[in-house]
């Protein structure tokens, strides 16, 4: 005969572990929660790791064959600065003119086809440079600055289709991150290859093929990455709100890519004139410089997740302008270094947090073209900017650091306002 249980034989079964009391109860289910959430943050981070091991390889090349072995390759040859200065701007010229299209194309077909397309352009650039002669470097400059347009816009609107707008911030922080941190030994390899053999020339060809090698690797891991969604061929209207954003963002992106163009490149020589800097310590300056904005990146896209978005790229950069400040001001080079390292991980951590503000405020199907037209903003003010970047600095010497730190705090705090109130 069944009948209600007694207190005795519950309190028995509670020993015994059959039954729960309230609070066990509660505990028990707070605990499945947290396993549930980490499990879900989990299974989203599984689907950033062939994407990131791209991301990873796309810049360990960059800082391999654009950032060292195409300087080394203009001195070994006896190439002239000028050329240099002509096949920097051909690069950001077709990277601009290309941001664009290959957003809208990543739109339209498949954003995985647009990403190899790009870095098979970014592979053929690289082995035309191997014919030594100033016409193959421009051709090779163009085709890779075109690849990397291609593929920009396409890669980082792939990146927030495979992860929960939730998860976006954290998920651009540690792609980013691993981005700048494992490619900080790229300058290191490419100087070791270059100087082995006996003739820096044979050293160069070493490096050339070296850095295809990475790039195919890229390339061939995009293939195995997965496609995601459905494209539509209709032309999909942007609302109001998404044409203020982009506007915002567009203006963001290009003010910042003026101030970064008349400052980040002088950084260098500011410490080689100031502080009469060794090569060695300025390489370890910016080696642990790189590192700590790697790990702040990462830091800040799980930040991002928790706080207010508008409100935490207010706040740094009110504290880049200071850094600043520091940096030229500093008696001493370890001072000035170290507001260096302050001053790039504070401007640099708010990067996770707006790029996925942008895609998280516009229609699955436009994401790519988004983010062509800020990049293409980016890239026209950089490119123009870089090239008064000389006449600046000769002008006002390391105050060049604080006046884009001024030109940046004033468009964050006119861009903020202006989308709290859209």
């Amino acid at each position: 005969m069944l009948g209600k249980p007694n207190r005795f034989s519950v309190a028995k079964k509670r020993e015994e572990g059959l039954l729960c009391n309230p609070s066990n109860c509660s505990m028990m289910h707070g605990k499945k929660i947290i396993c549930q959430k980490m499990l879900s943050v989990a299974m989203e981070y599984r689907k950033l790791i062939l994407p990131g091991t791209c991301s990873v390889l796309y810049f360990l090349f960059n800082s391999m064959f654009i950032l060292i072995l195409i300087p080394l390759y203009i001195k070994t040859f006896h190439f002239t600065n000028e050329l240099y200065g002509y096949s920097i701007a051909a690069y950001y010229g077709l990277y601009t003119l290309f941001s664009i299209p290959g957003g809208h194309l990543s739109d339209v077909f498949s954003r995985k086809t647009v990403i190899i397309l790009g870095w098979f352009f970014v592979i053929l650039g690289t082995f035309i440079v191997a014919f030594v002669d100033w016409r193959t470097l421009l051709i090779s400059m163009s085709f890779i600055g075109l690849g990397a347009g291609l593929s920009g816009s396409a890669f980082q609107a792939y990146i927030a289709d495979v992860v929960k707008s939730e998860e976006l911030s954290a998920s651009y922080g540690v792609t980013w991150g691993l981005s700048q941190m494992f490619p900080a030994l790229g300058p290191l390899i490419i100087g070791y290859v270059v100087n082995y053999p006996l003739s820096q020339a044979a050293g160069i060809r070493y490096g050339i093929i070296l850095s295809m090698t990475v790039i195919i690797a890229a390339a061939m891991f995009a293939v195995l990455l997965p496609k995601t969604g459905k494209r539509v061929m209709k032309k999909v209207p942007l609302s109001g709100k998404e044409k203020r954003i982009i506007m915002d963002f567009s203006f963001l992106y290009f003010v910042i890519g003026f101030g970064a163009g008349f400052s980040i490149p002088f950084y260098s020589i500011f410490f080689l004139e100031k502080f009469d800097c060794p090569a060695l310590i300025l390489g370890i300056i910016f080696a642990i410089t790189t590192f700590a904005v790697s790990i702040a990146t990462i830091f800040s896209g799980y930040l991002g997740e928790r706080v207010d978005k508008l409100k935490f790229m207010l706040i740094s950069n009110v504290f880049v302008l200071p850094a600043a400040v520091g940096i030229v001001i500093a008696p001493t080079l370890a001072l000035s270094s170290f507001f260096y390292l302050l001053r790039m991980v504070l401007a640099n951590m708010v990067w996770p947090v707006w790029s996925a503000l942008l895609m998280m405020n516009v229609n699955h199907h436009i994401k790519g073209k988004a983010w062509g037209i800020t990049s293409a903003a980016w890239g026209i003010s950089y490119m123009v900017s870089s090239a008064m970047g000389g006449h600046m600095f000769n002008l006002f010497g390391g105050w060049v650091f604080v006046l884009a730190a001024v030109i940046y705090l004033a468009v964050i705090c006119f861009v903020v306002n202006d989308l709290k109130k859209h």
